[in-house]
């Protein structure tokens, strides 16, 4: 049996991965519903921003995120992000808890690192300047040399957490096809296509018209029926109940380049952000062994420390380094090197 297939517009276009049905995952299926539902979410306790520069004078610190406010798309995500916290969440004098504050600025004298993690009292946002106002409760290093910490030498972003969830409900509509028939039947998905996973696709042929959607969720709902989560709409006007489906499941694969190299998946967030600590420390003890002002030597760390966390970056996702990790290549290494890990195309 066939199914449409939409050719990619752009054929010499290159791709590391390739789309292939997986073997023995097809069949008909005579009990499947198509529902389209609505769900609110608000339960979001801590939220991660780009880093702002900080000001801290006496018992008072203050958040300006200003750097942001030229047009990028990116950009409008972290704006939104700041203002979902400071203009939609908080309340004045309620605590906001900082962590990955930690602070290294190498062009200066001072090779020591600082965090400025901790509680404060939030106490006023400006939406148009973007800065926000606070109080300090606690932070766990400050430094005693100087107030300013520029947004450029934070190591990590921060991020944000509060008792209070985000106030900012979210409407999302979801897309489900439902096996009527029990899992314990069959006729069930998981008798007939076997191990579905997030993003896989599915074809199914209705009809003689094809429609294609990929996979945000499967589960089994209480009453042992199976649920596709889709990403796409699903048509809301076809009673397939009775008519028999076909449907198979294809899977996005890794496409061997010339020199053998395999295409790495970001796994999670959180083997990211392992990675990253285990490096910081070596970070921590490069600076502490340059001589007092050597600015030099605390540019070569820079470099090192840039160059590990691409690393990191190569290890766990297969998207291109990002922007500002290759800025930084730029600033604190040579032009060569620049060349060399972020130039290619």
């Amino acid at each position: 049996m066939s199914l449409g297939s939409n050719p990619s517009k752009h054929k010499n276009t290159k791709s590391d991965t390739i789309i292939t049905q997986i073997e023995g995952a097809s069949g008909m299926f005579i009990a499947l519903k198509f529902v389209k539902t609505e769900k609110v979410t608000t339960n979001i306790t801590e939220i991660t921003t780009s880093n702002p520069t900080v000001l801290i004078n006496g018992n008072n610190i203050f958040f300006d995120f200003s750097h942001l406010l030229q047009k990028t798309s990116n950009n409008n995500t972290n704006i939104n992000n700041i203002k979902l916290l400071f203009k939609s969440t908080v309340k004045e004098n309620e605590t906001l808890t900082i962590k990955n504050g930690e602070f290294l600025n190498e062009l200066t004298s001072d090779p020591n690192t600082y965090d400025i993690s901790g509680k404060i009292i939030f106490k006023s946002f400006d939406e148009d300047t973007l800065t926000v106002k606070a109080e300090i409760i606690s932070l766990d290093n400050q430094s005693k040399s100087y107030k300013t910490y520029d947004y450029r030498f934070f190591i990590n972003k921060m991020m944000w957490t509060t008792d209070s969830a985000f106030n900012a409900p979210t409407v999302m509509n979801i897309n489900e096809i439902v096996n009527l028939l029990p899992s314990s039947s069959q006729n069930s998905f998981s008798s007939t296509l076997g191990n579905m996973r997030n993003n896989d696709v599915i074809e199914l042929l209705i009809n003689n018209k094809s429609y294609t959607f990929k996979i945000f969720n499967f589960y089994t709902d209480e009453e042992g029926l199976e649920h596709i989560e889709v990403y796409e709409n699903v048509p809301e006007d076809i009673d397939t109940v009775g008519t028999e489906v076909y449907m198979r499941v294809k899977r996005r694969r890794e496409r061997t380049s010339k020199n053998n190299k395999a295409v790495r998946v970001l796994e999670t967030r959180e083997s990211y952000d392992n990675c990253i600590k285990k490096i910081r420390d070596t970070l921590k003890k490069c600076n502490r062994e340059c001589p007092r002002g050597n600015k030099k030597c605390y540019k070569d760390c820079r470099c090192q420390w840039t160059k590990d966390r691409i690393k990191c970056w190569n290890d766990f996702s297969s998207n291109n380094i990002p922007n500002d990790l290759c800025t930084d290549v730029l600033r604190f290494c040579s032009y060569g090197e620049h060349s060399s890990i972020c130039g290619k195309k």
